[in-house]
């Protein structure tokens, strides 16, 4: 069982137990297992977390006048209560990530504030409890700035690469790549080769890896990439949703895009991209800085707990939250750094254990 560092530090409190209604992702399994034995309840964060019946968590939201929530998954449960003001029902439904929904009676609302994983990590922000460090392990503290992508091709090659649209210069796969606002011109043999990945014009794009993504959040949504030196390509309409400046950071084999409050994961696989994963994460458009690896933080500047994330290869995991408005993202040396807004400029941050 691969678990997301807060529910790991979760179940390990509270030990495992069995459960007689396993839903189909593990870290939801895990945190209802665990709460099936004799421990009722823990404090974090101030509220009471603890699993309480799927009839009562539906009485809660048909009470919040919340029918969409209702009609969106298919199983319930309530996961915590904030001292009788607020309670949090969590919907699941085979095969999709969980949601956790934040309710409040008397204002007849139900916000999503993300996977249990998530508000578990935002709940421990402010609390100074052995707990709440288990379950947000992570930590900013002063450092070097993350070094800014840089690479410059040889004079001959970006003679005959760049052109008309040009966005950057990057190296991709061991091939220098000039990426243009539709595809790339990549130096391939002493030769310029060029491939499209979206039909219309973007500002968007990331690699990892030997892949260049391209992705225009304007109509025609698309999503594209391209596979380095080979270049195969492959691209896949998207669902309208509201843009944030940054949608779009690579992972090794895949990409993430912000959507609306969540973020989609979709991977190349076979030479098709395919979708991986929808993960409710709480921000209005989140905006995403990848580190060219697995890592991706998540945040909103006027928004509590900038998430960071990574990428297994085969769902997203929540390594914890962090306070603070977050820039860039760069793993160097085994080191994850990253820049934080200290309301005059941007300062070099070290991510560290708690």
């Amino acid at each position: 069982m691969s678990l997301s560092a807060p529910i790991s530090a979760l179940v390990e409190h509270l030990g495992q137990h069995g459960s007689t209604v396993p839903p189909a992702n593990d870290e939801l399994a895990a945190v209802l297992a665990a709460f099936a034995g004799p421990v009722a309840a823990v404090r974090l964060g101030g509220w009471e977390v603890g699993v309480f019946g799927e009839p009562d968590a539906r009485a809660q939201l048909a009470a919040c006048g919340a029918q969409s929530v209702l009609e969106r998954h298919a199983s319930f449960r309530g996961i915590g209560n904030d001292a009788g003001v607020h309670t949090a029902v969590v919907g699941w439904t085979d095969q999709e990530p969980e949601v956790v929904y934040v309710l409040d009676a008397e204002y007849q609302t139900a916000a999503a504030v993300g996977t249990v994983a998530v508000w578990l990590a935002r709940l421990a922000l402010d609390d100074d409890s052995a707990l709440a460090a288990a379950v947000n392990p992570i930590r900013l503290e002063p450092g070097e700035m993350p070094p800014e992508p840089s690479y410059s091709p040889d004079p001959t090659v970006e003679a005959a690469l760049k052109g008309g649209q040009h966005l950057a210069w990057a190296e991709v796969g061991g091939v220098p790549v000039a990426v243009h606002k539709k595809g790339v011109r990549a130096w391939i043999g002493g030769k310029k080769k060029a491939k499209s990945a979206v039909k219309g014009s973007t500002h968007h794009w990331d690699h990892a890896g030997g892949l260049v993504w391209h992705y225009t959040p304007f109509a025609p949504m698309q999503l594209g990439c391209i596979s380095l030196p080979d270049l195969a390509t492959a691209t896949l309409d998207v669902p309208r949703c509201t843009p944030s400046p940054t949608p779009l950071a690579a992972l090794p084999g895949a990409a993430v895009r912000g959507v609306d409050s969540a973020i989609e994961v979709v991977v190349w696989r076979d030479g098709g991209l395919v979708p991986a994963g929808r993960y409710e994460t709480g921000l209005p458009s989140p905006w995403l800085r990848g580190s060219h690896g697995p890592w991706v933080l998540a945040d909103q500047a006027w928004q509590k707990g900038a998430l960071l994330l990574r990428w297994d290869g085969e769902r997203m995991r929540v390594a914890g939250a962090l306070h603070g408005v977050l820039s860039k993202l760069a793993e160097v040396d085994g080191e994850l750094r990253c820049a934080e807004w200290d309301g005059a400029a941007y300062q070099g941050r070290r991510i560290v254990a708690r």
